[in-house]
């Protein structure tokens, strides 16, 4: 909440902590309520168009079901965990991947921005997608990034763990289109979290 305070709110949000909220802070990638796993040293980390031109990214896609693996393994006490990720493709393709995982002892949803709203889980995995190869995604561009990054946040109860190149919205072509708010709550994300770069699928 509090990246999203300043930015969206002015402030004016107020968090009310529970017991519950801290069940979900040492899970993998790190300890803490937020964790930024930076897949900027990789060179199959590129965002691709599928038929339907819809983007999407396997190697993000990859290192994200490895992460869950390595939730699934920890066996920490976890009611529910969310995918978020703007791109109709890279949502398809992680449902498939989920069949294969066959049942976990907590609930995984994925799906796009708008799925999640209104709703929460205990940990949200925000996958940007995007990479600085390419242009920056319309979904990321102007008040429509906003409310994105926003719902995206917002929808974490005890731990967010965002995976992508944290470098992405202030180095990627058409980086003017992506909003100051956008910058800082990544940047903010980047510094509070413990700068792990992904070791997955080496």
């Amino acid at each position: 909440a509090e990246l999203i305070n300043i930015p969206f709110y002015d402030g004016r949000l107020i968090t009310k902590n529970r017991i519950d909220h801290f069940n979900a802070i040492d899970i993998p990638p790190g300890d803490g309520h937020i964790s930024f796993c930076s897949l900027k040293q990789h060179p199959l980390n590129k965002a691709e168009f599928s038929k339907s031109k819809s983007k999407y990214n396997s190697f993000s896609r990859m290192s994200t079901i490895e992460l869950i693996l390595e939730i699934i393994k920890s066996g920490k006490n976890i009611t529910s965990l969310g995918i978020i990720t703007p791109y109709r493709q890279q949502v398809i393709d992680y449902k498939k991947d989920l069949e294969k995982l066959g049942e976990t002892k907590f609930e995984i949803r994925v799906g796009t921005i708008h799925t999640f709203q209104g709703s929460e889980c205990d940990v949200i995995i925000w996958d940007i997608v995007d990479t600085i190869n390419n242009p920056v995604g319309a979904l990321y561009k102007s008040d429509t990034g906003k409310r994105l990054v926003n719902v995206a946040i917002s929808r974490a109860i005890s731990k967010l763990v965002i995976v992508g190149d944290h470098r992405f919205f202030d180095e990627c072509d058409g980086r003017d289109m992506v909003s100051n708010e956008i910058k800082s709550i990544v940047a903010n994300a980047w510094k509070l979290s413990h700068k792990k770069e992904f070791g997955l699928l080496k």
